[in-house]
């Protein structure tokens, strides 16, 4: 289980508990009837146990004032988190659930919240978000398939949008060698799944039974999301949804970096066209197939050029023990919006100055006491 699921999930059991305990206990103040089939008020009732009481008791230990701001929010989350780990650690007795929870917790207290670390690139956070959305319906009696997909997830107005589809014989494909068969496909184009715009037809352009549509002219369109809803003539449907975004910014390709305090800080320059709340996620390698980690940094921007530093964290570096120079490879650039508007993956391939691992800092970033 991913450590950081594993303490939301624990979270989530601690806010059901306290919320369980509350009820219980203000069914007791008001001694609330429950009316049975008879019509003989009874009182409602609840034992609790011990184990549910200590899980309150801690519960009960979070801050009791919100902060204010990220920093004293994480602040306070980070001190939460210690306070939590040693009421576990000193328990004369532990039940298997919280020596899994003590283990996840040392696990998920190594890096910011923000960053974490993966090993193959196929995992890589950035470029899995660019994935193309492969859909596919089967015909009533199972004998063929429609499947389609478009070209990106998000267009920049002003992009041609390509989409692709083919019928498979399912009959023919069941030893796993995909037969296309000949078809008439085409498509209609709708603006948040209820405003139909235009139909568009498909080719095969190159002979492949691979049919293709290319709508132009995207400029011309509003910004949100859009389904193509494609049909073929053996009475198949099956659709696509894509995001067109205006061009809310964009990265100029420029960087520069340095050792701050232990971590290795990439300053990227961002060209902000509209203000707004912007995400970054960037990834990091050590060589273009051999990854280190995954860094997401949020903030407001106003309009116009400017760096934003980036920080991967010292110890994901020092943990995997390759020296630099490393590489910033994928790049993606979001803006809060609804759709959320999201660039496309910007592919840096950035290579820093020659660090050595053991000139980053080798802490935890929230250091809990160790059994």
């Amino acid at each position: 289980m991913n450590p950081k699921a594993s303490v939301l999930v624990f979270s989530i059991i601690l806010a059901t508990a306290a919320a369980f305990v509350f009820h219980w206990q203000s069914t007791e103040a008001s001694s609330i009837a429950v009316t049975s089939n008879n019509s003989t008020p009874t009182k409602a009732s609840t034992t609790i146990n011990s184990n549910t009481q200590g899980v309150v008791q801690l519960y009960k230990q979070q801050p009791a004032q919100t902060p204010q701001t990220p920093e004293e929010l994480e602040e306070a989350r980070k001190a939460y988190q210690v306070e939590l780990y040693e009421r576990l650690a000193t328990k004369e007795s532990r039940t298997e659930l919280e020596e899994h929870l003590l283990a996840n917790m040392l696990e998920a207290n190594r890096y910011p919240p923000s960053t974490r670390s993966f090993a193959e690139p196929d995992a890589d956070p950035v470029s899995r978000m660019y994935q193309q959305e492969t859909r596919s319906m089967a015909s009533d009696d199972g004998k063929l398939s429609l499947t389609v997909w478009s070209e990106k997830n998000n267009f920049q107005l002003g992009d041609e949008i390509t989409i692709h589809a083919f019928v498979l014989d399912e009959t023919q494909s069941a030893s796993g060698n995909e037969v296309k068969i000949p078809s008439a496909i085409r498509g209609v184009l709708f603006f948040d799944d209820s405003y139909q715009l235009t139909e568009v037809t498909f080719s095969d352009e190159d002979g492949d039974l691979i049919y293709d549509t290319h709508i132009s002219g995207s400029e011309h369109l509003d910004p949100g999301l859009y389904k193509l809803a494609v049909y073929s003539d053996y009475a198949i449907q099956e659709s696509v949804v894509f995001a067109l975004n205006d061009k809310f910014g964009e990265f100029t390709g420029n960087f520069r970096d340095s050792l701050v305090g232990g971590n290795l800080q990439i300053d990227i320059e961002v060209d902000v066209k509209t203000e707004g709340f912007f995400q970054i996620q960037a990834s990091l390698y050590s060589s273009p197939e051999v990854p280190v980690g995954n860094v997401e940094v949020a903030r407001q921007l106003s309009p116009g050029k400017q760096w934003v530093p980036v920080t991967f964290y010292g110890k994901m570096i020092r943990d995997q023990g390759v020296d630099g120079p490393y590489l910033l490879k994928n790049l993606s650039l979001a803006q809060r919006a609804f759709p959320v508007k999201r660039s496309g993956l910007f592919e840096a391939y950035y290579s820093t100055d020659k660090y050595t691992a053991e000139q980053f800092s080798n802490a935890d970033y929230n250091p809990l006491a160790r059994l």
